[in-house]
């Protein structure tokens, strides 16, 4: 039997899920898809409906470029066809043109695929750029939002042979200790006045804690260090301990034990997945200013206890 023009082999299933693996995204612009890789089997399993999408906009002409040329153009046109139908403005002239192009961009796609891959959701396409004209954004219109309510109430369920009756509880229980806060004093921690009062009590606890690094191999921890020793030494809150490490160091060795000594001092006394060329950094020199254009080499995010999790980005560059 002959294979399949689109076909990929098992090696190239492995790679795409590799990278797919690999891939490092903005948070929250989707969710983990390290997750839904299976190495083993070549295979993508698992994904929601917003990963599907990121994945048909951005990663589909990407992840496929190794394909005959005529078969990844229609899939370059479909990846772009859905980001401008799910763009943050529209324009009506465009979505006309769209309209017209899609019963052509099927008609590519019936060529190459079995027919059998074609059902009623293949052509749901054809209606989505009138959508757009008569609903307006799609963002106003996505089903995220009644999904994860959904989600939180089925979360409720306590009891699976009174599902409805165990919803509902758990609902007005909710709303009833909601609507009974606002009677409370704001000195009072709650729901709705736990966020202020919180943020004031951990407001130097979250800068002294340091929760979680995302990079944590042997060979980075230098880098780790000098991370965690930049953010402390930037923090107003701080300034007054630095006096305390050793009041009698010499000057010449006052550089040496901060860098060595104050993170752990600090806590100890406190009980404690881009592009990357010509980053753009405007340095001064004296009093001359210069433009500097540098290579990224990596980034460390670091987490602060606190309510809310304080989150700290820092790059290092070469």
């Amino acid at each position: 039997m002959d294979i399949a023009a689109y076909a990929l082999t098992k090696s190239q299933r492995v790679a795409i899920c590799k990278w797919v693996k690999e891939l490092k995204l903005l948070d929250r612009y989707a969710s983990n898809l390290s997750r839904c890789v299976d190495l083993n089997q070549g295979k993508l399993h698992g994904m929601k409906s917003h990963d599907c999408h990121v994945l048909m906009q951005r990663l589909l002409l990407i992840a496929f470029n190794s394909l005959p040329k005529h078969i990844w153009k229609s899939l370059v046109e479909l990846s772009h066809l859905f980001r401008e139908l799910t763009s943050t403005t529209l324009n009506v002239e465009k979505l006309t043109v769209i309209e017209g192009n899609i019963p052509a961009l099927l008609c590519k796609l019936e060529q190459i695929f079995f027919q059998s891959f074609f059902d009623s959701m293949e052509h749901v396409p054809i209606h989505l750029s009138y959508k757009d004209r008569v609903g307006g954004l799609v963002q106003y219109r996505w089903m995220y939002p009644f999904e994860r309510f959904l989600h939180s109430l089925k979360n409720k369920v306590k009891n699976k042979e009174r599902i409805e009756a165990s919803i509902c509880e758990a609902y007005l229980v909710e709303e009833t200790s909601t609507f009974a806060l606002f009677y409370y004093p704001d000195k009072i921690e709650t729901r709705k006045t736990g966020y202020l009062v919180m943020l004031i009590q951990v407001k130097v606890l979250h800068l002294l804690l340091l929760y979680q690094f995302l990079i944590i191999q042997e060979e980075q921890q230098v880098d780790l260090n000098a991370a965690h020793l930049y953010v402390l030494l930037n923090c107003e809150e701080v300034q007054s301990y630095l006096e305390e490490v050793n009041p009698t160091t010499l000057d010449d060795e006052i550089d040496h034990d901060i860098s060595s000594k104050f993170p752990a001092w600090f806590k100890h006394i406190e009980d404690m997945n881009s592009l990357n060329h010509e980053v753009y950094v405007r340095g001064t020199n004296g009093q001359l200013e210069f433009d500097f254009y540098i290579n990224l080499s990596d980034i460390i995010q670091s987490e602060y206890i606190g309510f809310p999790i304080m989150k700290l980005v820092l790059f290092k560059y070469d």
